[in-house]
């Protein structure tokens, strides 16, 4: 039988290769928990915004829309829905997010504030702006029109039907548009 030398600058070399791939685990998974510390809803949702991975906004009516987050602005996100509307949700509304079962499980993390200044009613000015027809959540039943007003704290549609639609902002838990 032939004996075998084995170098012990090479064992020391696997040591110390394998001692180095271990510290890199630990401090991956020290990061990766000092980020879910850290986490807050508005940087998870720039996380998502920017990630433009595939969700659903689940909101407190019982409601969803599904698409990918756009934006998030100071008081709202704003949601490129499958369907190719685009969905304005104030941020009091959403109950809850739904990311798609391809997923990788993992905590919150992000911790930025949002990239954008615009509120709701900003936006919604600029639907009056472009005449765009609108569906606007009040509870369970969208109120479908063209926005004619827009004040500090109300919205007014005219119908299809010739009607006017006074909703105090507070009541909106949703805007879409681009219906047709």
């Amino acid at each position: 039988m032939a004996f075998r030398h084995v170098d012990p600058s090479l064992e020391l070399l696997d040591a110390a290769t394998h001692e180095a791939a271990s510290r890199s685990r630990a401090a991956r998974r020290d990061l990766a928990a000092r980020a879910a510390e850290l986490a807050t809803w508005r940087g998870t949702l720039h996380d998502l915004a920017e990630a433009r991975r595939p969700l659903a906004l689940q909101l407190r009516d019982g409601r969803r829309h599904d698409g990918h987050l756009r934006a998030v602005a100071l008081d709202h996100v704003i949601l490129a829905a499958r369907n190719g509307t685009t969905v304005l949700v104030p941020l009091g509304a959403v109950a809850a997010i739904h990311l798609s079962p391809e997923a990788v499980p993992r905590a919150a993390s992000g911790d930025r504030e949002q990239p954008q200044d615009r509120t709701l009613l900003e936006a919604l000015v600029d639907l009056l702006e472009v005449d765009a027809e609108v569906a606007v959540g009040v509870g369970t039943t969208p109120i479908t029109g063209h926005v004619v007003g827009a004040g500090e704290d109300v919205l007014t549609l005219h119908t299809a039907g010739g009607g006017t639609v006074v909703v105090p902002t507070v009541a909106i838990t949703d805007v879409v548009w681009g219906l047709r």
